[in-house]
């Protein structure tokens, strides 16, 4: 994961302003503290007092024993705290607060950047995640089979439906955990509306927890961007395809929904073999079986997907259309 000096600068303001804003709050906490506890103010002048005098016995007599000021300091705080918890604030309602305790906003931990710092920059440095769908909160944890039937069984792989879900989770987990691997790539396929955008975003969540940044496109709006790119139009550059050919992860979604042409056929083949040559991860998501793609793009196309991308087959009813007749329902 490269960052530009720029992007990096962001990062770093980010984390200013997260502590700027804790230190407001802890200020906000103080004052409403102290105003319905006085006895807080007193406190804190007692261990500013106990302190000079410390401080000012050291002056005088630099062998002087001050062990005293650390007794002292600890019966004061714990008087802070019973009155704190008696008046219904937390013990720690006075410290700062942290996003991050580890690097306790800094971005940095042991010198090294922090995980926290890891999944900003993922988040910066990825694109066209959908926010209208990330604000779904869409997760495996969240991933719910109950959409899909225990009894159903399909035709195809003998399986029943949920248990297909079932394996196409498992499988896209096992994913995440691969980054980096060879030949780690997946085809998921189906029909309308069983949830493979929403695995998709899945994949996409727990990558950029992990500190992986991830390129998603749905098919039309990669190829857009692959034809202005190599036409020069829109203020794209031939950079724009290189990002999307050299990016770490690349999910592709609804591939088959886009206006196909030759030139959306040789770039699909292109991105596909590049990719594959250089141990990038690729998930492609689909309507269409194998067979589809094939009709498609053609063989070659079909060909590469199915050398690189473990197939993941989804079947089902409509979720979508299950939850709002759900919802209708008296």
């Amino acid at each position: 994961m490269t960052l530009s000096n720029a992007d990096y600068d962001i990062l770093m303001r980010e984390f200013e302003e997260t502590r700027d804003r804790h230190q407001r709050e802890r200020d906000e906490r103080v004052r409403a503290a102290e105003a319905e506890i006085p006895e807080l103010i007193e406190l804190n002048d007692e261990l500013r007092q106990k302190s000079l005098a410390a401080a000012r016995q050291k002056l005088s007599d630099p062998s002087a024993d001050t062990g005293w000021l650390s007794k002292e300091t600890a019966l004061i705080l714990a008087r802070k705290r019973q009155l704190l918890l008696s008046h219904g604030y937390a013990a720690n309602a006075l410290s700062l607060q942290y996003d991050c305790p580890a690097c306790e906003d800094t971005g940095l931990a042991n010198g090294k950047p922090c995980r926290c710092f890891q999944k900003k920059a993922a988040r910066l440095l990825s694109r066209g995640l959908p926010p209208e769908r990330l604000e779904e909160f869409p997760s495996f944890s969240h991933f719910s089979f109950a959409w899909y039937s225990a009894t159903i069984i399909d035709e195809f792989s003998g399986k029943s439906q949920r248990w297909l879900a079932e394996e196409a989770v498992r499988r896209a987990i096992c994913f995440t955990e691969e980054i980096g691997n060879p030949d780690n790539n997946l085809f998921l396929y189906g029909n309308v509306g069983v949830g493979k955008t929403y695995l998709l975003l899945c994949i996409a969540e727990r990558l950029l927890s992990n500190g992986y940044p991830v390129y998603y496109f749905d098919a039309g709006g990669l190829f857009d961007l692959l034809a202005d790119a190599a036409f020069r139009r829109n203020g794209r550059t031939a950079q724009d395809a290189l990002s999307v050919s050299r990016c770490q992860v690349l999910l592709l979604d609804d591939l088959g929904t886009e206006h196909t042409n030759a030139f959306v056929k040789a770039e699909l083949f292109q991105l596909l073999n590049e990719r594959r040559n250089t141990g990038l991860s690729t998930v492609v998501s689909s309507n269409l079986d194998l067979n589809g793609i094939g009709d498609l793009y053609g063989e070659r196309v079909s060909s590469r997907l199915i050398e690189s991308n473990t197939p993941i087959r989804m079947v089902g009813s409509d979720i979508r259309l299950q939850k709002r007749l759900y919802a209708s329902a008296p």
